[in-house]
């Protein structure tokens, strides 16, 4: 079901059927006998095949970050926004990890860029080398060949920092962040 299908609901019909904890990030339904029962963050593609956990109210499925939204900011997310996790982990739900963004920035905030052969996004083989090379503004821009993987991939990740900004991957993360960790 489309987001916009429970754009009807309002603010305090949202309100009396959940409760949510920014600080712990836990949604709670609230049963007909006023029992908060938690609600489980269980993944399933949606209508455009991404990965989104819901729970229903009246029948109808609501996207849980789109109820920690509306009980935190009083309404939906802007239509053409999602709600993104800073650090990249859907089962962080803590308000402090989730912002409205665009689904252009959401993606640039996306983890596993590495492939196979542990090179990161913007950094191919190229015979004994690695080039760094990214499309910026629909312009192909190359910054050098590497003779070390480690040198080039560590260019990239300052180039999509500097590009992206706080949407970046590697800006929203905390230091030291294990990019193998969910699969990135």
């Amino acid at each position: 079901m489309a987001d916009a299908d429970y754009k009807h609901f309002k603010f305090e019909q949202i309100a009396e059927a959940f409760e949510y904890d920014p600080e712990e990030g836990l949604l709670w339904r609230r049963r007909p006998d006023g029992v908060l029962t938690e609600v489980s963050l269980v993944y399933e593609s949606n209508a455009r095949g991404l990965k989104t956990a819901s729970a229903q109210l009246l029948g109808q499925p609501l996207t849980v970050t789109h109820i920690m939204f509306m009980l935190m900011e009083r309404r939906w997310p802007t239509p053409g926004k999602v709600m993104d996790h800073r650090d990249g982990r859907r089962d962080n739900c803590k308000w402090s990890n989730l912002r409205e963004l665009t689904r252009r920035q959401s993606n640039m905030n996306r983890r596993g860029w590495a492939n196979e052969e542990g090179l990161e996004r913007g950094v191919y083989r190229h015979r004994n080398r690695y080039r760094v090379s990214f499309t910026i503004h629909g312009q192909c821009k190359s910054f050098g060949y590497y003779v070390s993987k480690d040198d080039a991939n560590a260019l990239a990740r300052s180039i999509r920092e500097s590009i992206q900004g706080e949407y970046s991957a590697e800006a929203s993360r905390p230091p030291n962040h294990d990019y193998s960790m969910f699969g990135g």
